[in-house]
């Protein structure tokens, strides 16, 4: 290959002041001192073929600011630059898209916001923006830079939007050209960690939550496995599987699982899944398997709650699936919404209290933010009459608000209570020091230590 005729593609993670986990469409600001990898843009990266040069500018995890990315970027030298974006991110993210837009750059977009709002992204001339993913399965991208009138899997400026369901491609991601070393996750065991989706979407319909919304769909097993190779010998020791539920489809989860411990690839793992999909045999093979944590979306105390969101769950539920889940020897991380419509402060402190009665390695307390898209969303526009654009908020430092009579300075109060609650308890502290099985860590362990005790609102 002509390398003056290659062509050149740029996945760029932009920079911003928060943490931002931009991924799996789910738009959110990390808790603590950790920064996870850039999974959409890692799943991207495969939609490339060989005779194409990538590269990954992670700005976020580098520290750039905008000015520093000016000076590191020239967008003249690439054929193509892929852009993750998120809601949440978005005030920060629309200056570095007209700057390259200004400088006359070929801009991909991906991302929650991008696919909420992609009429208005590719209807905007300053952007620089000319196609939008929509399904990060179907390597549009790479057929788009070839060429191709009408890629698979892309909304592009100017033409109307093909809603068939694409094939799935033999994506195989490019793991090695990210700075895995800067990424870290509070449940990781090992590093340099990085990300794997063997599925997109979601078969449940949570009000909250965008992924419901979308397509299930799931990679064959021997990509799947292919791509974890290829994790291996870029040097990663960990992988989180992104997938909003990995075991959606228990039995396809069931030969990936078993793969995965016959290839004896000495990766270390983590899931997400739910509490109804949990069992003693699931658990068992996971273990086997080299999974050491499984996060469940638990999200209230109350059970109430739990039915306004459409979880299809109790409280009784999540205590029986972290049960089976501990007595597997698995650990369990658990995410908990805070402020949903219609909760009481009591409902909120009763969340708190059932999160520190469960045994977990980690809670995550996040404030409800009513995305587009999402029937959460839908339904407050619709009974409202308003537009309720979250832009700009997040869930834990910029929070919006869903009750009246509760101000966003006090949601975010009551999520930063729910933390010193949940995490300054003795006998938490006592078994998280029980549960530590590297040096690696131990050491991230005290560094988010060291961020929860400094943790002031500003």
């Amino acid at each position: 290959m002509d390398k003056a005729k290659q062509k050149r593609v740029l996945l760029l993670h932009p920079p911003g002041k928060l943490r931002y986990q931009r991924d799996t469409f789910c738009s959110s600001v990390a808790k603590g001192s950790y920064a996870f990898p850039p999974g959409d843009l890692l799943l991207l990266s495969g939609s490339f073929g060989a005779d194409v040069h990538v590269e990954a500018l992670d700005a976020l995890a580098e520290g750039l600011d905008p000015q520093q990315l000016r000076m590191r970027l020239d967008p003249n030298a690439w054929d193509l630059i892929v852009v993750q974006t998120a809601t949440a991110s978005w005030p920060e993210d629309a200056p570095v898209l007209r700057w390259l837009g200004e400088r006359g750059a070929r801009v991909a977009l991906n991302g929650d916001y991008a696919l909420t709002h992609a009429a208005a992204v590719l209807g905007d001339p300053d952007s620089g923006v000319s196609a939008v993913v929509t399904d990060m399965f179907a390597g549009g991208l790479g057929h788009w830079l070839q060429g191709a009138a009408h890629p698979p899997g892309l909304l592009l400026r100017d033409q109307p939007a093909d809603a068939t369901t694409a094939p799935i491609a033999a994506l195989r991601p490019r793991h090695g050209i990210f700075p895995l070393r800067r990424y870290s996750l509070p449940w990781a065991i090992h590093r340099p960690v990085t990300t794997v989706y063997a599925s997109l979407g979601c078969p449940m319909h949570c009000a909250f939550c965008l992924a419901g919304t979308t397509t299930f769909r799931r990679r064959p097993t021997d990509d799947v496995l292919a791509e974890l190779h290829d994790v291996r010998r870029a040097g990663a020791k960990e992988v989180v599987f992104f997938d909003s539920l990995f075991n959606a489809q228990p039995s396809r989860a069931r030969e990936l699982t078993e793969a995965i411990r016959l290839a004896r690839l000495g990766l270390s793992w983590s899931c997400f899944s739910r509490v109804d999909l949990v069992d003693e045999d699931t658990a068992r093979q996971w273990r086997a398997a080299g999974c050491h944590t499984v996060l469940l979306g638990l999200e209230s105390g109350s059970d109430r709650v739990l039915a306004r969101m459409n979880k299809q769950q109790t409280t009784a539920d999540a205590r029986r699936a972290v049960a089976i889940l501990r007595r597997a020897g698995l650990r369990v991380c658990a995410f908990f919404l805070l402020g949903y419509e219609g909760e009481t402060d009591a409902e909120i402190a009763q969340t708190v209290q059932f999160a520190a009665s469960l045994d977990l390695l980690l809670a995550s307390f996040q404030a409800v933010v009513p995305f587009a898209g999402t029937p959460l969303g839908e339904a407050l526009r619709d009974r409202t009459g308003k537009i309720l654009d979250p832009v700009g908020f997040d869930d834990d430092r910029r929070p919006m608000s869903l009750a009246e009579h509760r101000t966003p300075e006090q949601l975010a109060h009551l999520c930063d209570q729910a933390y010193r609650t949940f995490y300054l308890r003795p006998g938490y502290v006592a078994n998280r020091a029980l549960m530590l099985r590297s040096a690696s860590e131990a050491w991230g362990v005290a560094r988010e230590a060291i961020h929860l005790v400094r943790r002031r609102r500003s």
